[in-house]
């Protein structure tokens, strides 16, 4: 079965957990770098949309929630902003970063929506967000169960998968631009005996934020960007049940005003 959605860094680990991961409190998620913030519903850390959604990569421990670790929620990274990995640290200072920022999971149907920050390095920090989403889904298409690394996000694709983007264009969320795109997922066997056999569709919004990023190293400093990754995902019985929880979930998104003098990663 198609697991419904993995989103792995495709960094290394230049960078600690406390840059690239969070926080949670009553009014939602923080981010430890960047003035990003997903509010919460109800004035709960972990409610989010409706209690429909449970919180899946966070854990409670005495009252002090915590990202989870481990396959699915945490990955080995290297944040180069240069992009060629020769100002990053060597691979034995890796460590374990969140793959998502908030992950949730409905309780009845098995939808997921997501949040993910992307740190994009110095080569694609002039990249149109409608070229990243292109390149997103194309390849999400696979032929063998890998991690597909292409900017700004990796993703695990299962054996005879295919996608295809069915609509597009540009948006807004909040005063930000953005660009979205609904994808398609078809097992390729399943597709052989139905044509009109589809085994995921996922929404996704790429959202701007307007966070420029700095790194020094030994060639000098580089610049990279941040943006945001927004995501529902669902089985195709599933997707119109839930959809409009992801209009909610993407409105909570509240991105403050950037740093003129931008963000520093060590």
């Amino acid at each position: 079965m198609l697991r419904l959605l993995l989103i792995t860094a495709i960094f290394g680990s230049a960078c600690t957990p406390s840059v690239l991961g969070g926080k949670l409190r009553a009014d939602g998620y923080h981010h430890n770098l960047l003035p990003i913030h997903l509010r919460s519903s109800s004035g709960r850390a972990q409610q989010y949309v409706s209690p429909d959604w449970q919180l899946d990569n966070f854990r409670n421990e005495a009252g002090d929630w915590t990202q989870k670790e481990g396959p699915g929620y945490s990955t080995d990274v290297v944040v180069d902003l240069r992009g060629d990995r020769t100002d990053a640290r060597r691979p034995q200072h890796t460590t374990q970063t969140p793959v998502f920022d908030v992950l949730l999971k409905h309780r009845r149907n098995g939808a997921q929506l997501w949040m993910r920050t992307e740190l994009l390095p110095e080569p694609y920090r002039e990249r149109t967000l409608e070229s990243l989403v292109a390149a997103y889904a194309e390849q999400l298409s696979g032929t063998a169960f890998v991690g597909v690394a292409v900017y700004p996000v990796s993703v695990a694709v299962s054996r005879g998968y295919a996608t295809k983007i069915v609509s597009s264009g540009a948006t807004k969320v909040g005063d930000r631009d953005a660009y979205e795109a609904v994808i398609e997922v078809a097992n390729l066997d399943q597709l052989r005996l139905d044509p009109q056999s589809r085994s995921l569709i996922m929404h996704v919004v790429f959202v701007e934020s307007g966070y420029d990023l700095y790194q020094s190293g030994p060639r000098g400093r580089a610049r990279g960007r941040a943006i945001v990754v927004l995501g529902y995902s669902a089985t195709p019985s599933a997707y119109e049940e839930s959809h409009e929880d992801f209009a909610r979930f993407r409105a909570e998104l509240v991105l403050g005003s950037p740093d003129r003098n931008g963000y520093v990663i060590e």
